[in-house]
């Protein structure tokens, strides 16, 4: 059923509020209810349940006090809210033992509370321990028999003071060091509290030894620290105990800090090496000579010392090298010591290293030197030495070759000794840092042994100027490994500039000259150079480099330009080839060199500037055809073509058809004739005649006698009528004992044989080939004196190199002097041309057969990149780079080969044979025909000889700009067609995909373009509002890249058409169409309504929608 519609229920409710007789304003606490209470605490007089709990009602004040001593009151109000004064009295109901002071106290035991007013009330509590003590105070008011028990709770806790260390161990020490650490103590209170160190407790057992800190009194900041320095000067050798006490205000102990001292004693000893290599200990109570010998000037002489520390501490040490301002203004010598502070560890070592360099000839003479140990002893040093200048002298410091001419490999260098001189009394051993470079070659041979009093060695120096740059090297002289002595030279490369006086004679012609005539032409040329040049004039085929002659031409193939509009890049690089051809093709003669003389002679020397005379004189012997031969200069090896020669000679030639005539056999008195031609091949005719003197009477010629004409043949009839019909044994020796008393004596006969010696070393490296490696031997001298070593390096790899063909160089000095009781490295360069594994062993053996010898395994690997070649163009427009490729090999010609895997690289003249010792060059081509960001592909150049040459291309194509702009105009309503044309350079048929971001101009999709050819197509521009436009169109081809067209479309206004012929029964159809780009509507107006009209409606043309115009006829 339906809820009924109860009235609101109303509940009244009354209360009463009443005012307390007091209230005292106190907080709230947890101390009983929390259980926190004690319950073996005695509760208030006259109250003991058998629980122990407290009356209800029990109101509880609590005390929090830090620290003893000192009193700390509690206050607290009450209010009267009555409208009567009345009496109150406190009542302490605590329970005391016998003689007990109580340590809670009441200010106002008693008082008048008057009405409306408040009482303020102050309990005294004296702190003298730690803990929580209860104090049980009734309060009591008789006019209302009124009574309120209070709980007094004090507790008491001790300061939050603590050390940051309990026990502090201070760092061990010696007698005479002072040690000082710190140590704080840290006030975790919200109040300052002072602080005092006990003065007694700063004494060890005994009172022997005595710390000293600071500070020894003060305050404790509130919630901080106080840092105390604890310092200790020993004055016992032992450890110490300390327990230092510091009282701080209001704890009930003071604090204890425990301090461990540790002193130790210095036992130390010096030794050092003298030149004996001897080991000689210093002492502590007199001087110490320290004789250094002989040094050399700027040779620094190393005295090596040895400080022990046999003590349990670590002590320091320093070296007073006795350097006063006097001796280091004289600059005569220096002394330094590298380790000249430092400390030694206990029961460690250190190593000190004296160096006394003399920088002149001086003598040392008692220089004082002290090894101070802290707190410890001082020892005393006494140097001497004496020093002498080496005298090697170098016959240049510098040395300019001047403007020196381009030279290739295969010519003799430019060359200067340096000769060295030893006037010195002792030998010296001299090295060169120096390697060698294409321009430059040092001899170092004669440095392998050293130079010995009183002699000369000489330096060979060669420069070979290799382009037209300054050259400056330093070479770097080291004597004894100390001396570093500088040569630097310099050289300039300059081209060739000899060239006639008188461009005229190019050519010159000698004339045709008859036989026994002598013609002469003088032709004077000019060293347009900046160095005299030793020149030898003659025939080029004379000259003795003809054969190796070569001439440099530019060339770079390209792609096919008959289909190609664009400007193409095109790197220029140098080949070589044979320049014979020429004279084979002209020279009809071959001994031109007969009748032809070319003066001078002999090589002459033209200096700059200088003008020289060329004389050509020809004397022909006999007749000769017109010839043509070139006269040239050589310099070394280069032959440069100076001008050509033509000439002739006129004269008679016969000659016959035959000159054996056979007959066969002939019948006596039979008849048999043969015919000989005589043929007139001069320039003049003579008269003949037949000497038949010697002829036998059986032969007959006819005609005997007659006259040739020039080009004419005579017939001769020859008529014949006949009228008639293992053991080696190494050593042996005899071994004789004498015997007392004149015993007959003991003979023992020797016979031993030597082992050879043990390998030094083994090595085992690896590198990349095609990379110089120098590997330094140590070569070591046993005896006490100077030996010299014969060096042998010998390839034990077991088998042959193929053909002959070494694809590796080892070389280095085969002789080498090593000092006395000493070593030094032997110097050797390795290069491996492919990549292989290879042994070797290096011998070094002495005068007496002895030697000693090491072991190589060298692994070589694939080389790395000999080059980082960047190549940068624009799409579709290649660069060449001309790459030199060398053969060193002195007489095997080597073939290279080159690939690249990158699709836009062509490389040309591959393969290419190289001559010895010379160079050719090859072209690499990058043809881009999409754009890119730089790539590294890598070009592998292969030689069954040499090996691999690795090389890394960096390519990067940047995009083609875009073509010549096309600019084409319209009428409204209609079109223009236009070709534009695209170029496929890639060597495969491509289709273009042809694309334009404007409606009004059309083409079609796609085209299709033959390999390295061009090819035309149509777009169509179709104006679509009145407007002018702008528009891309792009053909793009997945091989052959990108090409991108700018069009630019302007409109014009349509002219008038018709006329249109309308006849009453024939109406005339207009085409019309909507050219915009959306539905339009149109109005068409006539201007003579009312002759023609149509029924035709504008209205709503769809876009490129065309209609017709139709009936528009002549109303009758």
């Amino acid at each position: 059923m339906e809820n009924l519609e109860l009235p609101e229920l109303i509940i009244p409710i009354v209360g009463r509020s009443l005012l307390p007789y007091c209230h005292f304003d106190i907080p709230e606490s947890d101390y009983l209810s929390s259980d926190r209470r004690d319950m073996k605490l005695p509760g208030p007089i006259g109250y003991q349940p058998d629980d122990n709990s407290l009356p209800e009602g029990t109101r509880v004040i609590e005390l929090e006090v830090i620290g003893i001593s000192g009193s700390h009151i509690k206050k607290f109000r009450m209010i009267n809210p009555t409208s009567d004064d009345y009496h109150f009295i406190w009542e302490d109901r605590t329970r005391h033992v016998e003689d007990e002071i109580s340590k809670f106290h009441c200010a106002l035991p008693e008082g008048i509370a008057e009405r409306g007013k408040q009482v303020d009330f102050a309990f005294t509590f004296l702190a003298e321990n730690i803990g929580t003590f209860e104090s049980f105070w009734l309060f009591r008011v008789e006019k209302y028999n009124l009574e309120y028990l209070f709980l007094f709770v004090a507790t008491v806790r001790e300061p939050s003071v603590c050390c940051s260390r309990v026990h502090l161990k201070m760092r061990p020490t010696v007698m005479g060091i002072n040690v000082r650490e710190s140590i704080s103590i840290i006030n975790k209170e919200e109040f300052q509290i002072p602080f005092q160190i006990t003065r007694d407790s700063l004494y060890s057992e005994g009172r022997l030894q005595y710390l000293k800190i600071t500070p020894i009194n003060g305050t404790l900041p509130a919630k901080g620290e106080q840092i105390f320095w604890v310092e200790y000067q020993p004055t016992l050798v032992g450890e110490f105990q300390f327990s230092v006490k510091c009282i701080i205000k209001r704890m009930k102990a003071p604090l204890t800090i425990f301090v461990t001292t540790t002193t130790y004693d210095i036992i130390v000893s010096v030794t050092y090496v003298d030149q004996n290599r001897q080991i000689v200990q210093l002492n502590q109570d007199k001087e110490n000579i320290i004789d250094c010998g002989k040094l050399l000037l700027k040779a620094p002489v190393t005295v090596v010392f040895e400080i022990i520390n046999s003590s349990k501490m670590t002590f320091y040490y320093s070296w007073d090298l006795g350097m006063t301002s006097e001796i280091i203004s004289r600059n005569m010598y220096t002394i330094a010591m590298p380790q000249k502070q430092d400390h030694v560890l206990s029961k460690s070592r250190s190593i000190c290293s004296l160096i006394v360099t003399a920088l002149q000839k001086t003598v040392i003479k008692n220089h004082p030197i002290l090894l101070k140990i802290s707190r410890g002893p001082t020892y005393r040093l006494i140097l001497k030495a004496t020093a002498n200048k080496p005298i090697l002298e170098f016959s240049f410091n510098y040395y300019d070759f001047g403007p020196c001419y381009i030279r290739d490999v295969s010519t003799i260098p430019y060359r200067v000794d340096l000769r060295i001189t030893n006037s010195d009394d002792v030998s010296y051993i001299l090295e060169c840092k120096f390697e060698e470079k294409p321009h430059i070659s040092v001899n170092l041979d004669a440095l392998s042994e050293t130079i010995v009093a009183r002699s000369s060695i000489i330096i060979p120096i060669t420069f070979r100027p290799l382009e037209q740059v300054h050259y400056r090297d330093d070479l770097h002289f080291i004597i004894n490994s100390t001396i570093e002595k500088k040569i630097t030279v310099t050289g300039e490369g300059i081209i060739y500039k000899i060239r006639l006086v008188n461009p005229r004679d190019k050519s010159v012609d000698l004339g045709s000259l008859p036989l026994n005539k002598t013609t002469s032409r003088k032709v004077p040329v000019i060293n347009d150079g900046r160095a005299a040049l030793e020149l030898k004039f003659d025939l080029m085929k004379n000259l003795p480099g003809y054969d190796l002659f070569h001439e440099r031409v530019q060339n770079c193939s390209l792609i096919d330009q008959e289909n190609s509009k664009m400007n193409h890049t095109q790197a220029s690089i140098t080949e070589t080839k044979r320049s014979n051809v020429f004279d084979e093709t002209l020279q009809t003669e071959p001994n031109l060199s007969q009748v032809l003389e070319i003066e001078p002679a002999e090589s002459i020397v033209l200096q700059p500037g200088k003008i020289a005379n060329i004389v050509v004189k020809y004397k022909p012997i006999h007749r000769m055809h017109p010839f043509v031969i070139k006269v040239a200069f050589q310099t070394n090896s280069t032959i440069q073509p100076l001008f050509i020669l033509r000439g002739s000679c006129i004269g008679a030639e016969f000659h016959l058809n035959r000159t054996y005539v056979p007959f066969g056999i002939v019948v006596q008195g039979c008849l048999s004739e043969a015919k000989i031609v005589l043929l007139n091949t001069g320039d003049i005719g003579a008269r003949f005649k037949w000497n038949t003197l010697k002829l036998p009477e059986d032969f007959n010629i006819t005609p005997a006698t007659g006259y040739c004409s020039p080009g004419m043949d005579i017939n001769f009839v020859v008529s014949f009528q006949p009228i008639r019909h293992d053991s080696l044994i190494e050593g042996n020796g005899t071994l004789l004992l004498k015997l007392p008393d004149d015993k007959a004596p003991l003979v023992y006969c020797l016979r031993g044989l030597s082992l050879p010696p043990q390998v030094l070393q083994r090595i085992t490296r690896q590198f990349p080939a095609k990379t110089k490696y120098t590997e330094l031997l140590p070569v070591y001298n046993w005896l006490n004196r100077q030996q010299r070593f014969e060096c042998q390096i010998e390839n034990v790899n077991g088998k042959e190199p193929a053909e002959n063909v070494e694809m590796f160089t080892f070389v280095g000095n085969s002789k080498i002097d090593v000092p006395a009781n000493g070593q030094r490295d032997y110097r050797a360069e390795f290069y491996s041309y492919k990549e292989s594994k290879y042994n070797f062993m290096v011998t070094f053996t002495n005068e007496e057969g002895e030697y000693q010898f090491y072991e190589l395994q060298y692994d070589i690997t694939r080389p790395q990149e000999i080059e980082s070649i960047k190549l940068i163009t624009v799409v579709r427009s290649p660069v060449c780079h001309a790459l030199k490729l060398n053969n060193p090999l002195k007489k095997q010609h080597v073939t290279y080969m080159a690939t690249c895997q990158h699709p836009y690289i062509t490389i040309h003249n591959v393969p290419t044979l190289v001559a010895p010792l010379c160079s050719e060059i090859i072209k690499i081509k990058y043809h881009p025909l999409h754009s890119a960001e730089e790539i590294t592909v890598a070009l592998d150049i292969n030689c069954e000889e040499l090996g691999l040459f690795p090389y890394e291309l960096r390519l990067r194509a940047i995009s083609a700009s875009p073509e010549k702009t096309t600019r084409v105009d319209a009428m409204l309503g209609s079109s223009v067609t236009f070709s534009l044309n695209v170029i496929n350079h890639a060597e495969n048929t491509t289709i273009f995909t042809i694309k334009v971001n404007n409606e009004c101009f059309t083409t079609s999709k796609d085209i299709e373009v033959s390999a390295l050819k061009s090819t035309s197509f149509d777009v169509t521009y179709e104006p679509c509002d009145i407007e002018n436009v702008s528009a891309t169109l792009t053909a793009t081809s997945e091989i052959a890249g990108q090409f991108v067209f700018p069009l630019i479309g302007t409109y014009s206004l349509p002219k008038p058409q018709g006329p249109y012929t309308v006849a009453t029964n024939a109406p005339a159809s207009i085409p019309f169409k909507n050219i915009f780009r959306e539905t339009k509507s149109f109005e068409l107006i006539l201007d003579d309504p009312e002759v023609f009209v149509t029924s035709t409606s504008l209205d709503k043309i769809k876009q490129k929608q065309q209609i017709s115009l139709a009936k528009i006829k002549i109303e009758a």
